[in-house]
């Protein structure tokens, strides 16, 4: 089961990774953008994504239409990540988001409820 994250921020990736390693139920991938994410969706079919929602180059809103358009990752779940969460582009997309700064237990109840 691996989880894909797309965090700008080294501090947060980090944190993000070492909270999952405590669960040992998944493979964490991370990304500093949207274009180093696509890359690595080339050969890997994740069961969820975590998007920080301002990324450069590509926002995480453009980077989930993108990975939703690539064929296998049509139902990939999403949950988004920001301090301003864009709601409105979030309720079209049927999209869930957290806001930052986060807690860790609910950020991961929140990941286990998606995927139950």
């Amino acid at each position: 089961k691996t989880i894909l994250v797309v965090e700008d921020d080294p501090a947060i990736r980090e944190v993000l990774v070492y909270a999952f390693q405590d669960t040992k139920c998944y493979h964490i991938m991370t990304a500093n953008d949207g274009f180093e994410a696509l890359k690595l969706l080339e050969g890997v079919r994740p069961i969820l994504c975590l998007l920080d929602y301002n990324l450069p180059s590509m926002n995480g809103i453009q980077l989930y239409d993108r990975i939703h358009s690539i064929q296998g990752l049509e139902n990939v779940r999403a949950l988004l990540m920001s301090a301003n969460l864009p709601e409105q582009d979030m309720e079209k997309r049927h999209l869930e988001g957290i806001n930052k700064p986060f807690d860790l237990d609910v950020l991961l109840e929140d990941i286990e409820r998606l995927l139950a």
